[in-house]
């Protein structure tokens, strides 16, 4: 008898730490960037006391204008690939509670790399899977994917919600058994 599975991903488990980090980064940005900008138009305001009142106040005025749209376009970065992120795991959490992902095991065929362009492809039991495929296992080769030819694997999927047929199966679970 061979040995057991080896969990390498599941979706219903890995967004959690990536959306906590990414926001640990960025809150700091959002809350520094207006400081930053003040700090810039008194910088600008004394560097140019040769000009009017006027001029001097219309300069800091661009520049706050351009530091709260700084502001916002980030906040809005941050939420718009918070809220994505979000909708895949809540969406492949509820393909596994629901029995709407399919599982399928087998050896892993025609593992085909694809260097610095596009997705590594591969083949299990007849059915063709991309790495990364905008959500799901992401970890290509290079970038040190244990996926390799021959490799006995079990894959826990679902169908993209917007692709269906057209588009390859989002690896929701990975398991592997060396």
């Amino acid at each position: 008898m061979g040995a057991d599975w080896q969990l390498v991903y599941d979706a219903t488990m890995a967004g959690a730490p990536l959306k906590l980090l990414f926001g640990l980064i960025c809150l700091p940005v959002a809350w520094f960037l207006p400081r930053l900008i003040e700090a810039a138009r008194d910088q600008a305001q004394s560097r140019a006391p040769h000009l009017p009142p006027s001029r001097s106040r219309a300069a800091a005025d661009v520049v706050r204008r351009i530091g709260k749209a700084l502001l916002v376009a980030v906040t809005a970065l941050f939420l718009i690939t918070w809220l994505l992120a979000f909708l895949d795991d809540a969406a492949a959490r509820r393909a596994v509670r629901s029995g709407a992902a399919f599982t399928v095991e087998g050896p892993v065929r025609d593992l085909r790399p694809r260097g610095s362009r596009g997705p590594d492809r591969f083949t299990v039991a007849g059915i063709e899977f991309a790495v990364p495929n905008g959500a799901g296992y992401d970890r290509t080769s290079r970038e040190g994917s244990p996926l390799r030819d021959g490799l006995e694997v079990r894959i826990h999927a679902m169908r993209a919600p917007r692709c269906e047929e057209r588009c390859p199966p989002v690896i929701v679970r990975l398991e592997v058994r060396w």
